[in-house]
């Protein structure tokens, strides 16, 4: 945008959230945590800004299932621009806790907890940003290929078209992925050890489920894809548990 001056967002929240802003690149010092209820509240992102050529980016490091964020109006003293220019690079993961941060920021020997996660220090996070490339996580802690250690029902599969685990709205984009990557199979693993109500873990049930979760995905690209690209999906090895798959790439 085009501003001086104060900049204030409208924001939804579902329970608390963790706000990460960054103006025209750089991180802001004030990383507030909010929780709105249904009738929002305007959040200052700015102030005291000179006139000229703003960016503003908030980027919210709570794990969807404990706190979802949507935005409303926009109050400026100036006039919108065109959006950036979209990176060269557009990176896909698809995982589970570990990819969503859960409990990453605690320190060594502590307990998981939910409030000491933080979605910008995942290794995707990190990945993109080394990569200075636009990324997506497609992420819910619990969730496994074929089975999962958690009260809801879905797998990987059953959300890749959602919005979320808990929605039955349908994710509406353009966008095709350069390369995807997949980091699953620590709650498919666990779960047998750990929950017994749920599919104890199998090793061709799971190689089985991992297959078709990949030609899926293939399935999905060729629809976004409306000219030919070359596509990677890499198949790595489970961070929290190697006996799940080697690290393979398939072309």
């Amino acid at each position: 945008a085009e501003c001086e001056g104060t900049v204030k967002l409208q924001v939804f929240t579902h329970r608390k959230v963790a706000l990460t802003i960054y103006i025209d690149g750089e991180r802001s010092p004030r990383e507030p945590e909010i929780e709105t209820g249904p009738n929002g509240v305007y959040l200052t992102i700015a102030k005291d800004l000179e006139r000229g050529v703003h960016e503003f980016r908030i980027v919210n490091r709570t794990q969807f299932i404990w706190g979802n964020v949507s935005f409303g109006n926009v109050r400026i003293n100036g006039s919108f621009l065109d959006k950036p220019a979209e990176r060269e690079l557009f990176l896909e993961f698809y995982g589970d806790s570990i990819t969503c941060g859960y409990g990453n920021m605690r320190a060594e020997g502590a307990e998981d907890n939910k409030e000491l996660q933080n979605g910008l220090y995942t290794y995707a996070a990190i990945t993109a940003r080394e990569l200075n490339a636009e990324y997506s996580a497609v992420c819910r802690s619990g969730i496994g290929l074929y089975t999962h250690r958690a009260t809801f029902k879905r797998v990987m599969k059953d959300i890749l078209d959602y919005v979320s685990t808990e929605s039955e709205a349908k994710w509406q984009t353009d966008d095709a992925p350069d390369v995807v990557i997949i980091n699953l199979g620590t709650n498919d693993s666990w779960t047998g050890q750990d929950y017994g109500q749920y599919k104890k873990y199998d090793r061709n049930d799971f190689k089985a489920a991992y297959i078709s979760f990949i030609e899926k995905i293939g399935e999905k690209q060729k629809v976004l894809q409306t000219t030919y690209k070359r596509q990677d999906v890499f198949a790595t090895a489970s961070i929290g548990e190697v006996a799940c798959v080697s690290v393979m790439v398939f072309k």
